[in-house]
């Protein structure tokens, strides 16, 4: 088996190497890069333009075959994409709640020890005094 580059055709074609053309047997399977292989807009719909290959089977219907196209930006996958945020954003809304709640407890028990603390001192104090 040899890699080999024809850089210049000489004067007879050589049988079965120049004298014959193989197109590419498979396409780009990437979206952008289908876009890129036919200069195609952001916004083209791609499945339009993938390579397809023709599939012949002896006393069957002839078929095409084309890749499953990857990175295809559908309706299904914005949804997902939206569904995702707004799921972000209810988790955040739910955890600052959770926060605050969680804030305004230990605001209150930290109140509770300081007038235990105040009230400690002052029968102390008062203690003290008396005697």
């Amino acid at each position: 088996m040899l890699n080999v580059v024809i850089t210049k055709v000489g004067e007879k074609p050589l049988e079965g190497v120049t004298d014959v053309s193989h197109p590419r047997a498979l396409g780009p399977k990437r979206a952008s890069n289908i876009r890129k292989l036919w200069s195609l807009p952001a916004n083209a719909d791609v499945r339009k333009f993938v390579v397809k290959r023709k599939v012949s089977k002896a006393g069957k219907k002839d078929r095409f075959k084309a890749p499953r196209i990857q990175r295809l930006i559908t309706s299904k996958v914005r949804a997902a994409r939206v569904k995702k945020v707004k799921l972000q954003k209810e988790a955040l809304k739910e955890s600052a709640a959770e926060r605050r709640e969680w804030l305004s407890s230990v605001s209150r028990d930290r109140m509770k020890q300081r007038q235990r603390k105040a009230a400690a001192e002052f029968r102390a104090k008062k203690a003290t005094k008396k005697a």
